[in-house]
C-alpha cells in the first residue's frame, strides 16, 4: 500500500510465496479442504488501485492454489462506499 493510506505500514517484514506452507497453515486450522469466500472489488479506477477487479481475480487466482474458491462482488460506487463506511466489507 503506498505510504498516503490508512493501511500503510513501513517497514513490513517479506513474506515468501509458499502456496504449499499455506495449505499446511489452512490443514492446521482445520480449512485441509478450503472454504468459500466473496471478494470485493473496487467498481471504479483509483490512482492507488487502478483496476480493482484484475487484482481481485489475480488474489482469487491464488487463493483457489490453496483451496479457498472466491467469488468476485461488486457494486455501484455510491452503494460500495455506503457499505464500506459502515464496515459492510
Amino acid at each position: 500500500m503506498p505510504p498516503c493510506t490508512w493501511g500503510y505500514k513501513d517497514p513490513l517484514p517479506d513474506v515468501d510465496y509458499d502456496p504449499k506452507r499455506a495449505s499446511q497453515l489452512l490443514a492446521d486450522a482445520g480449512y485441509a479442504n478450503g472454504f468459500e469466500i466473496q471478494l470485493w472489488h473496487m467498481p471504479v479506477a483509483r490512482a492507488y488501485m487502478p483496476a480493482g477487479k484484475r487484482a481481485a481475480e489475480m488474489m482469487a487466482n491464488d487463493l483457489a492454489q490453496v483451496g479457498v474458491k472466491a467469488t468476485l462482488v461488486t457494486d455501484d460506487w455510491s452503494v460500495y462506499m455506503k457499505r464500506l463506511m459502515n464496515g459492510d466489507h
